[in-house]
C-alpha cells in the first residue's frame, strides 16, 4: 500500500487556456494501490486511492491425462510420456511419476521411461490427487547368433558303416534369441543325421555334417569306414603245444598265431583239426606267403575227407591246389624260424 503521493509543483494557478505539466509520484515505488485524481468544479484537483484488488480465487487440479495409455517396446529402448494437467493454470500442476515394476520399466521425474527387461509395468502420473496410467509391455531384445561349432566326443572323426556317432553343436552367444539347431548331412548316401545330431554310417566314404542356428552354420567332416566281417576260423589248435617233431618245434603265441622254429631232419607235418563243415565255399589263408605257395620246403594243406564228415562235395576257392586236411608241413633239410597264422573260413554264408 502506498504511504504517500507527491505532485510537483504541489500548487499551481493557471489562466484560462494555459497548460502546465504536473509530475506525480507514488511512494514507495513498489506500492500496488491505485490512485486517481479528479478536478472539482472549483478547479481544485483532488488525489485519492482505491481499494487494492482482492486475492484471486483458488484453482485446483481437475484432471490429468497421458498422451498414450499403452505401449509395447523392446528392452533397451526408451519412451517419453507427456502428461496434461487440467486446468492449464491450476495452482499446483506439479506431476509426479512412478512405476509398479521398476525391473521391467523405470520412469524419471520428467516422464522418460526406460525399458529394462521382458515383462509388463504400469507407469502412473499424478497431480493434485488425480492419476493417469500407461501399461507398458516389454519384449526381450533380439540377440543374433554369431557362431555355430560342431564337435564330436574326444575329437573322433570316423565311424563304421551302420555305426553311430553323437555330435554336438555350440551356439554363441549363449543368450542368442534363436538357439534352435537343425542338422543336415551331405551326401546322405554315406551317412544320415538325426534331429539330435546322431550320425549313422551308411556306406564307406566322406560326409559333411552341418548344424544351422540363427542363420549361422558350422560343419564337421567325417569318414565312414567299411566293416570287415571277421569270419570264424574253422581250424582248432592242436591239443598238445609246444610240439616238436623231426627237429622242428611249433608253439602257440596266444593270439591265434604259431611259431615254427628248427631244421627238419625229415618231412614233418603239424596237423590241425577242422570243424565239421557242409558243402560250400571256403578260404584257406596264412600270414606266411611261402606256406600258401608250398615253396621253400614248407606247405599248408587241407585233406578232402576231413572237410565234410558226410563226404559231401565241397566247392574250393584257394590260391593254389589244396589237399583238404589242415596241416603245416616242413620238408627235410628245411630251416625255419617264423610266425604263421593259418585260417580256414567259410565265405558263402
Amino acid at each position: 500500500m502506498p504511504s504517500a503521493i507527491q505532485a510537483s509543483p504541489d500548487r499551481l494557478t493557471l489562466r484560462v487556456g494555459e497548460s502546465r505539466v504536473v509530475e506525480v509520484s507514488v511512494l514507495p515505488e513498489e506500492a500496488s494501490q491505485e490512485y486517481t485524481a479528479r478536478i472539482q468544479d472549483t478547479g481544485i484537483a483532488v488525489l485519492g486511492g482505491s481499494d487494492p484488488s482482492p486475492d484471486p480465487s483458488p484453482k485446483p487440479v481437475t484432471g490429468i491425462t497421458l498422451d498414450r495409455t499403452s505401449y509395447s517396446g523392446v528392452a533397451g529402448s526408451t519412451l517419453t510420456l507427456h502428461a496434461t494437467v487440467s486446468p492449464s493454470d491450476a495452482d499446483d500442476a506439479t506431476v509426479s511419476w512412478r512405476s509398479d515394476a521398476t525391473g521391467v520399466a523405470s520412469v524419471s521425474g520428467n516422464g522418460v521411461v526406460a525399458l529394462r527387461a521382458a515383462g509388463r509395468a504400469v507407469i502412473t502420473a499424478s497431480a493434485g490427487g488425480y492419476t493417469a496410467s500407461c501399461a507398458v509391455t516389454v519384449t526381450a531384445a533380439t540377440v543374433s547368433v554369431q557362431s555355430v561349432t560342431v564337435a564330436s566326443p574326444d575329437g573322433v572323426t570316423t565311424l563304421d558303416v551302420n555305426g553311430t556317432l553323437q555330435l554336438s553343436a555350440t551356439v554363441l552367444p549363449v543368450d542368442a534369441t534363436d538357439r534352435t539347431v537343425t542338422w543336415s548331412a551331405s551326401p546322405t548316401t554315406v551317412a544320415t543325421v538325426s534331429r539330435s545330431g546322431l550320425v549313422t554310417g551308411v556306406e564307406a566314404g566322406t560326409v559333411t555334417v552341418t548344424a544351422t542356428a540363427g542363420g549361422r552354420t558350422g560343419s564337421l567332416t567325417l569318414t565312414v569306414r567299411a566293416v570287415t566281417v571277421e569270419r570264424e576260423n574253422l581250424l582248432t589248435t592242436p591239443p598238445s603245444l609246444p610240439l616238436t617233431a623231426n627237429g622242428v618245434t611249433m608253439s602257440a603265441n596266444g593270439d591265434g598265431s604259431y611259431h615254427l622254429k628248427g631244421t627238419a631232419t625229415a618231412w614233418t607235418g603239424f596237423a590241425f583239426t577242422a570243424k565239421q563243415m557242409s558243402a560250400g565255399t571256403y578260404s584257406l589263408k596264412s600270414s606266411s606267403a611261402n606256406l600258401l605257395s608250398n615253396t621253400g620246403g614248407i606247405g599248408f594243406w587241407v585233406r578232402p575227407d576231413e572237410l565234410d564228415a558226410r563226404r559231401g562235395n565241397v566247392t574250393r576257392e584257394y590260391t593254389s591246389t589244396w589237399w583238404q586236411n589242415a596241416q603245416i608241413s616242413v620238408n627235410a633239410g628245411t630251416s625255419i624260424d617264423t610266425d604263421v597264422t593259418p585260417r580256414l573260413t567259410r565265405e558263402d554264408d
